[in-house]
């Protein structure tokens, strides 16, 4: 302890400068450490200089430390936001059942209606009052040709017939469309040749599979003559060949039938499953092929048709008719007739199915409703065709070969 000068007390002696510092290696002078002597001078430049090396860093200013703070919170919110949305799908894969159908069932919906664009279609649709829905370039409000459908439609509501009626534009954007339940089924009798006609030439024809020249007598017979034993020959030989897959090619939800079609020769089907049919039926009669073009003029010389009786004066038809008058375990009394009518503003697909076989002169006067409404959408002809004295013979008249339906 040093002793203090003023009151002779003891004092701490003051610390030594730099004591923590190494010695340098000269010897420090005992007579000075003012910074003006050399050696003085130069070994306090040394000591600030370590002093300065083992200083420890500065701490980070205000904003410095705000920017840290800010970056590691975004970093911890993409964490977060990362793992809720993984739950919330994998929370979604394992909803509610009749959820994920009614998803199902709507992007169904969807891919229908990108099919029916793809085929000329809009789906932009009016709906009437009586059910009639249509799309096209042009209304149908209040025009003659609308009017006379819907008074023929409500000639079949009185009368407690099943109508399931569909047309559609081909190749053309924004054609029309006219429905009117189009997804009700009736017993298809004999319509259902002409599809099956189709797939018989474009699966089995054209890929060799079945012999040109031994399947056309049986095809030319069941389209000219709608021969029931023609077509049972053809089915059995045939039988398991795919037919089921060429209706699902075409869109229609074959596992909704209660019979699988490979094996219900006469199933009941509806004005939309026509209508799809048909479509396919089209692409393939309008390819080009030889084997083809053979089968679309068979098309031409349909019996009795009602398209071809309306319409078949004034424009190409290709079509098949059906119908069955008897109500029997499997099958009920039916009219329908399906196909494709080259109009003068363009082709369209078309078909009419009822549940009756007693008023043939009704089928005809829908027919021709369709067209004068179709021209009226399109721009076309929309002048009527039909007339009341053109029938659909009777059972009796039109039944060829001891077949009971057509």
């Amino acid at each position: 302890m040093a002793e203090d000068r003023h009151t002779g007390s003891r004092r701490p002696a003051s610390p030594q400068p730099y004591r923590h510092i190494a010695r340098p290696p000269w010897k420090r002078p005992t007579h000075s450490t003012s910074s003006k002597h050399p050696w003085g001078r130069r070994w306090h430049l040394q000591a600030q200089a370590q002093k300065r090396s083992t200083a420890p860093a500065p701490r980070y200013t205000t904003a410095t430390q705000l920017r840290a703070f800010v970056a590691i919170a975004v970093i911890i919110l993409a964490v977060v936001l990362t793992v809720q949305i993984h739950s919330l799908v994998t929370a979604s894969g394992e909803g509610d059942p009749g959820e994920a159908q009614e998803q199902s069932e709507d992007q169904e919906k969807i891919s229908e209606e990108e099919r029916d664009n793809q085929d000329g279609t809009s789906s932009e649709e009016t709906v009437t009052d009586s059910g009639i829905a249509y799309s096209g370039q042009a209304s149908l409000d209040g025009s003659p040709a609308l009017e006379d459908l819907e008074e023929a439609l409500q000639q079949c509501r009185d009368n407690d017939i099943t109508v399931s009626i569909d047309l559609h534009d081909i190749d053309k954007e924004n054609g029309s469309r006219i429905t009117y339940q189009p997804e009700d089924r009736v017993y298809s009798a004999s319509a259902i040749k002409g599809p099956y006609s189709i797939f018989v030439y474009q699966d089995l024809v054209e890929t060799g599979k079945l012999n040109h020249d031994t399947v056309y007598p049986f095809v030319k017979n069941v389209i000219n003559q709608s021969s029931n034993s023609d077509y049972a020959s053809l089915r059995t030989m045939s039988e398991e060949s795919g037919w089921s897959a060429w209706l699902a090619d075409a869109g229609i939800d074959t596992d909704s039938h209660d019979i699988p079609f490979d094996y219900n020769w006469y199933a009941d089907m509806s004005a939309r499953e026509f209508v799809l049919a048909w479509k396919q039926g089209y692409r393939y009669l309008t390819s080009g092929t030889d084997d083809a073009k053979e089968l679309s003029q068979l098309f031409l010389t349909t019996p009795n048709s009602p398209l071809h009786m309306v319409l078949g004066n004034t424009y190409q038809v290709w079509s098949k008719a059906g119908w069955f008058s008897d109500e029997t375990e499997d099958a009920s009394p039916t009219m329908n007739d399906a196909g494709i009518v080259f109009s003068d503003t363009g082709p369209y697909v078309i078909a009419v199915c009822t549940d009756s076989a007693s008023d043939s002169n009704l089928v005809n006067r829908i027919v021709n409703d369709l067209n004068c409404c179709h021209g009226q959408l399109t721009g076309g002809n929309s002048a009527p065709l039909w007339n009341p004295s053109t029938a659909i013979p009777s059972a009796s008249e039109s039944v060829t070969q001891n077949d009971t339906d057509m």
